[in-house]
C-alpha cells in the first residue's frame, strides 16, 4: 500500500507542477538524513521524479531490459528476464535501504507514463567519484530525457565528480554527456564487455562554479565555464 501512495504522491505532485513557471527552480525533496528517513533519495522536477530503487518496481521495467535494442549497447549487450531483473532490484535496495553511508545511488524514473528507466551513480575505485548511466524504455529515448535526469542529479550530488562510458557506435550517447559538461577522455578495449567503451569525464558542480573564466588562445575570448557548457 505505502508504494502505491508514494508513487501517487509524486504523480500528483507532476500534474500539479504544470501550473508551476518555467523558470521555477527544481525541488529536491530529502531528509536531513538521507539514510534514515523512507523518502530520502526521492528527486522531484516538473516533469519526472527519480526514486530509489524498490523491489516492486522491478516488474514495469521487465519489457525494457528484454529489449536487445534498448540493452544493445548497455555493458555486453544481453538482455535479461525477469527473475534477474528482480533480483538486481532487491540486491540495490537492500543496500539503499540499509546502509548508513551510501557509495552508491540507483533510481527508478517515473513520469507521467509511468516508471521508465533507471538511473544509477555507482561507486568507483577513486574517492569523490562516480560512474553514471542511464536506461530508458524505447518510447522514452530521443527525447533529451537523459540530460534532464543527469542534471538533476549533479544538483543532488554537487560536490561529486563524474566519470561515464559510452559505446561509440552509439552516438546519441556520447552526445547527451557531452551535453552536460563530460569530456571525453580516452577510448580503449574492455574484456568484459569483448567491445570498445569511449571513457568520459566530469568536474563536480562546485568545481565547475568556482572557475570563474576559460581563456580562448587564439580569439582572446574570455567564458564563463558555467555560461559555456549552457551554450
Amino acid at each position: 500500500m505505502l508504494k502505491y501512495l508514494t508513487i501517487l504522491l509524486v504523480l500528483n505532485f507532476l500534474n500539479a507542477a504544470d501550473g508551476i513557471a518555467d523558470d521555477a527552480r527544481m525541488a529536491i525533496v530529502v531528509s536531513p538524513e538521507r539514510t534514515l528517513a523512507p523518502e530520502r533519495g526521492c528527486i522531484c522536477d516538473s516533469n519526472f521524479a527519480l526514486l530509489f530503487i524498490k523491489p516492486e518496481y522491478a516488474d514495469p521495467l521487465a519489457t525494457t531490459y528484454a529489449d536487445s535494442k534498448v540493452m544493445k549497447y548497455l555493458g555486453n549487450g544481453s538482455t535479461l528476464d525477469i527473475g534477474q531483473v528482480r533480483a538486481r532490484f532487491s540486491m540495490r535496495a537492500a543496500m539503499l535501504f540499509s546502509e548508513q553511508n551510501l557509495k552508491s545511488y540507483y533510481w527508478v524514473v517515473l513520469t507521467r507514463d509511468g516508471i521508465c528507466g533507471v538511473v544509477t551513480a555507482f561507486a568507483t575505485r577513486t574517492e569523490g567519484v562516480l560512474e553514471t548511466s542511464t536506461l530508458l524504455s524505447a518510447d522514452m529515448q530521443g527525447k533529451r530525457l537523459s540530460k534532464h535526469l543527469r542534471e538533476a542529479v549533479f544538483r543532488y550530488l554537487p560536490g561529486i565528480s563524474w566519470v561515464a562510458t559510452a559505446d561509440p557506435r552509439n552516438l546519441p550517447s556520447w552526445r547527451s554527456l557531452e551535453s552536460v559538461g563530460f569530456v571525453h577522455q580516452e577510448t580503449k578495449y574492455v574484456e568484459n564487455y569483448d567491445a570498445f567503451r569511449k571513457y568520459y569525464g566530469r568536474p563536480s558542480s562546485d568545481q565547475i562554479e568556482n572557475r570563474e573564466v576559460i581563456h580562448f588562445t587564439y580569439s582572446g575570448r574570455r567564458v564563463p565555464l558555467a555560461a559555456l557548457l549552457a551554450e
